[in-house]
Formats: C-alpha cells, structure tokens, sequence
C-alpha cells in the first residue's frame, strides 16, 4: 500500500492495491495519478456517485463465475441520453474486472484483452462483428464522460475528453462485451454476463431508507435518504427527486413543464425544455405511491400517456414508471381496459427473422405470436425518466404474446429495445397500489392481449375430461344396478296368428298385476307386419274395474314397446287389434310380451351421453375467449 499527501488539499491519500493508477481524494473530490517515482499527480476533480441511489459502494464484496471480488472504485459516465456507473474490482485470483451498471441491469465483467486492427469508429450499432474467436452484434456505440468517480482506479479517467466505448452482445444473448479506448489509444475488450443483486452474493451494500432487500446480506455506512429536493423553473414548486443519479428528464407534476435533470457543484440542477402552465393529465394511480408486485417493493416515480391510432381512431394507455434502488427499473403498463402489466426490460434479445416482424419470435424456450404493431405516440408525461422523454415522441412497436407474457421490441431511430411484460389481474394491482387511491380500480373490461384463458392449460382439459369419465362412469353403474334389482317378472307372452283379410281382435288369456310397490309394466310388440299392411293396437283391460290402459303408439312403427307406470292391481287381459286399410292385408305373426318391473333405461341414456358434452363445451369456451382475444389484433378476421 502506497500512502501519501493529496497535492490539492493536504488530505491523506492512499493506494492500496498495486494495480491502482488513480485515486479520489475522500476530502477534496480530486483526481489524484500515481505519477514518476510514485509522486502523486492531480489530474482534475470529481464529484461523488454516492449523490445517486446504486446499492453498490466502494468496499462492498461479493462473487461471479467462483470467484471473489471487491469493489475497490468507480466511475460515473453520461453521454446525451444516459448515465450508468462502472465499479472497479479486485477479483481473489489476482485479476481485475467492472460491474456495468445501468437500465436496472447489472453486468460483470471480469475477462480482458487487448484488440488490434479495429477502431470504434468502424463500427455501426446492429452490425455482426468477430472478435476474440466468437460472432458480436453491437447493441450500442457512443463516447461518454466522466462526471463522477471514487476509490481507487486501474487507469487515469478522461475528466474533460468523452471516451469511446462500443457494448457488444452474444448471438445467444448470454454474454455481453464491452469495447473501450485506452489511454494509448489502443483498444482493450471486456467479456461478461448479465446478474442480478442475489446472484453477487453481494456483502456490504448501502442502506437506503424505507427500503430493504434480501440480496443485500449485509450493509455497511449510513443510511442513504432515497430523495432530492429541487424546485420547478416554471412555476417554483417542490419536486422530489426519487431516482437521482439515473434520472435525466423531468415532468413537473404541478405544471406539466418538462426540464432536463444535470448536475452543477454537486447538486442536481433543472433546466427548462418546455414550458406549461397547467397539468392537463392525471394518472389513475399517484406518482410516489410504493406497493409491492409479485413479492417484489417498487414505488412509482414516473407515468406516461401514450396511444396508437387506427382508423382515425386513437387507442390511448399509461406506463408507469417504477423503481427499486436493489432492484433497478421496471414498468406498469395500464392498457386503457384495465388490464394490467408488470414489464421489465430484456437483457438479451428473443430470437427473430430479420425485417419480417409478423412471424413469432422465441425467447426462454417460448414461442411468442405476433399480436398486433404500430406507431406509439408520447402524448403526455409526469415524473421522472431515465431518458430524454418528450411529448410527441414516437417509436415503432411490435407486440408478440405467448399468455400470460408479452413480449415488445420498440424501435426508435437506431435503438431497438426488447421488454417481457407478465399480465397482472386487476385485484394484483389494488391490493399494492390501492390504499393511495381514492375509488377503487375499474375492473378489467373485454379480453386483454395477454390474458391468461381461464381454461387454458393441458391440466384444465385433463380435469374436464376426467369429470366426463367419472360421470360416464357413474352413470354405467347406474345403468348396471338398475338392471340387478329390477324384478323383471313375464307375466304374459303370447303369438297370435293374424289372417289376411279384415281386421282381426283378439282377447289373451287373464294375467295378474300384484299389489306391490314395483309394478310397472313393459309391453313389447313384435310383428311381421308392416305398417303398410296392418296396424297393431293393445289395450290392457282391468277385468275388476274394466278399466283400459293404452300403453303402445304404432303410428310409426309396429315392432314398439310403451311402459304403464303404477297400473291398479288385480287381473288383466290383453286386447290386440290388427287393423288393416283394406282386404289385401296379408296373413302375421304378433308377440307380445307383458313385464312387470322390467330395467328402464330411457331415463339414463341422456346421462349416459352427457359427458361427452362436457368436453365440447369446454374446448367451445375457450375457443370463444380466444376468438375474442384475437379480434382486437392485427390477424383478425
């Protein structure tokens, strides 16, 4: 360890890792060289990252691909549109590496080379590039400066010179690079993979107040106030600061004026874009408001309007800007229905064909269809962003759904930015963010793009079709006691002879209903005759009371059966007519049968095919709720 004087204050200053080029004052803010002979060189001053609200601080430790590190300084970079922070380490093996840090998104980087032959100018944002033996496409290209650094530093930062970098990712999207010049104007090539806060194992982040995390096993230093004052240039009202650091533009919830976000001595500083005198919008749920998704805390610190338009028709939404300094940024999007949509932004792009946007597009092992695509409009803004938001901004956008998931690819000028939205119901949302609301949320209307089909899932169809067999089931067995307990006692069976020519009656021999409980009565007809030839009528006549049953209709058919249900008991006999529509009638045989408390299965039959309905009716349902779904997309019809 080098120690020494800083040559700007007098402060003590150290080095305390060999590798160390450069170092900030903790007293003065100076850049402080380890120059000739160890001398220390002042290069420039610096402002503190500690103003913004990364959980990552100088001295916190942690772990990526097994091996340990410690952060041991680092640097604050801003170019027009962006701010993001890169840590230094000091990995266990004796090596080094970053952690990028931006978007919400933490990325580690702990392999380097140096690269001949290219120059960051060369290359174009899209482009598929070669380097270190494996296929890159670059995903950005800019130069950034310095606006903020601490501890200690492999390399002296440019302070006044912005630097050129080039971020690279893998065709599979599970490494990332980044390219940087340095300060010999060589090219020196950083590998690494995206992780998030639990993954790190991190030890020794910084506590902010009102908020916790169960990445951070444990913290260190004083408690971080997670909000910064500021006062509207247009109308002087209190702002309140809720993403410092990140944050670049402004929407004044007061008076609508939209004012970038910079920083001057150390303090954050507005400075006017454009200038309203009332607001004209008001989210449905309020700017500040925290709740907690999916088990995860977030609070709101932005809302935007936007809308597409088809037909002349204008289709509006809100996106709602949320954040959790552990966590990073994600949204909550409100598609104008009330349906619901937690996203957070991708840090690999799915898998797509070129130019043609309406074929489906993989991700995570899922097949996503393209829903619908446009051009979104920003027609008003609240809050804090991490962008340089405007009203009238427009993107393209490509919506793909695979329920309950959305995938979006927006495309605004060379930036392409992919998002996995995950539908959220409506009770989700009121029970984290309600309690700040006045009314209740409205319920959702109509089918959403992503909503889950209530009976969707190979689970929902087996459970359906398990219902129908158990039924079917159920009613067989039925159907099979039935037959085990009827009587089905033949009280009378008899042939009569019938004669061509007129119509004949006959009279059978005297049959006995007994008086029991169970004494319905089959009767069965069977004939040779058809209806052309003859017509079969019977009649049981009550030789006690004389009265007539009629259990049998031949008007269609004469080979039938009728059912007498609880006739009087006592003796009965048959009458059967052979009625004929003239003389050339021709001769037959007529059975009949008469059964007391015969098995009836008519009644069950219906119940027997029944639960073969249940399975069309289901697979009807949900193809309903889909057809619904799709006929708000651009495949409709």
């Amino acid at each position: 360890m080098l120690q020494a004087e800083c040559p700007e204050c007098g402060a003590q200053i150290s080095f305390e890792h060999a590798a160390s080029a450069a170092t900030v004052c903790p007293s003065c803010r100076s850049v402080v060289l380890r120059g000739a002979a160890d001398a220390p060189v002042v290069a420039g001053r610096v402002s503190s990252i500690a103003r913004d609200l990364s959980p990552l601080q100088v001295g916190a430790r942690g772990q990526a691909e097994g091996r340990a590190f410690e952060i041991v300084g680092g640097l604050r970079r801003a170019h027009r549109t962006a701010r993001w922070n890169e840590w230094a380490l000091r990995v266990s093996d004796g090596g080094a590496g970053w952690i990028g840090e931006g978007n919400g998104q933490w990325r580690v980087f702990t392999i380097d080379a140096p690269i001949t032959g290219l120059q960051i100018r060369q290359l174009r944002a899209g482009e598929a590039v070669e380097l270190g033996g494996a296929e890159w496409r670059v995903t950005e290209r800019g130069a950034a400066r310095v606006i903020a650094a601490d501890g200690e530093l492999p390399f002296a930062p440019a302070l006044e010179t912005p630097a050129a970098f080039a971020d690279l990712a893998s065709a599979d999207g599970r490494r990332v690079a980044t390219l940087e010049e340095d300060d010999q104007g060589g090219l020196r090539m950083w590998t690494g993979r995206f992780y998030s806060l639990e993954a790190l194992k991190l030890q020794g982040l910084r506590a902010f107040a009102g908020w916790s995390s169960p990445a951070a096993l444990s913290q260190a230093g004083p408690e971080v106030s997670g909000t910064r004052g500021l006062r509207c240039p247009q109308c002087s009202g209190a702002l309140s600061l809720r993403n410092p650091g990140s944050l670049l533009r402004f929407s004044c919830p007061y008076c609508g004026s939209i004012m970038d976000i910079g920083e001057l001595d150390g303090e954050a500083a507005a400075t006017l874009v454009a200038a309203y005198r009332e607001r004209s919008w008001q989210p449905t749920l309020k700017l500040g408001a925290k709740g907690k998704l999916r088990g995860q805390d977030w609070q709101i610190i932005g809302a935007q309007r936007r809308f597409v338009e088809v037909d002349g028709v204008r289709y509006y939404w809100t996106e709602y800007a949320l954040f959790n300094p552990y966590v990073g940024e994600a949204w909550l999007v409100e598609d104008g229905r009330g349906h619901w949509s937690h996203v957070r932004r991708l840090s690999a792009a799915p898998t797509t064909s070129a130019d043609r946007t309406q074929l489906p597009v993989r991700h995570a092992g899922e097949s996503f269809r393209h829903f619908q695509s446009g051009t979104a409009e920003t027609s008003a803004v609240l809050g804090e962003f991490g962008w340089l938001i405007n009203v009238g901004d427009q993107a393209q956008t490509h919506d793909y759904v695979a329920p309950p998931q959305m995938l979006s690819l927006e495309v605004e000028g060379e930036e392409r930015v992919w998002a996995l939205g995950e539908y959220l119901p409506v009770a989700e949302v009121q029970a984290a963010f309600g309690p700040s609301l006045a009314a209740p949320l409205l319920q959702a209307r109509g089918v959403g793009p992503h909503q889950p089909n209530p009976l969707d899932g190979k689970a929902k169809l087996a459970a359906t079709l398990g219902l129908a067999g158990v039924l079917w089931a159920g009613t067989f067995c039925l159907m099979v006691l039935t037959a085990l307990l009827a009587d089905d006692e033949l009280l009378l069976q008899t042939e009569i002879q019938s004669q061509s020519g007129l119509s004949d009656v006959f009279l059978t021999e005297s049959f006995e209903v007994p008086d029991r409980a169970r004494r319905d009565l089959e009767v069965r007809v069977r004939t040779s005759l058809g209806r052309e030839q003859a017509q079969i009528n019977v009649a049981l006549l009550n030789q006690r009371t004389g009265e007539a049953v009629y259990p049998l209709s031949t008007e269609v058919d004469n080979n039938v059966s009728g059912r007498v249900g609880l006739p009087d008991p006592g003796p009965y006999v048959a009458r059967v007519e052979v009625a004929r529509p003239s003389e050339v009638g021709g001769a037959g045989v007529v059975t009949l049968e008469v059964r007391r408390d015969p098995p009836w299965f008519n009644p069950l039959i219906p119940l027997f095919f029944f639960p073969g309905l249940l399975p069309l009716a289901f697979l009807g349902r949900r193809g309903a709720f889909e057809s619904q779904r799709w006929a708000e997309s651009d495949h409709a019809g």
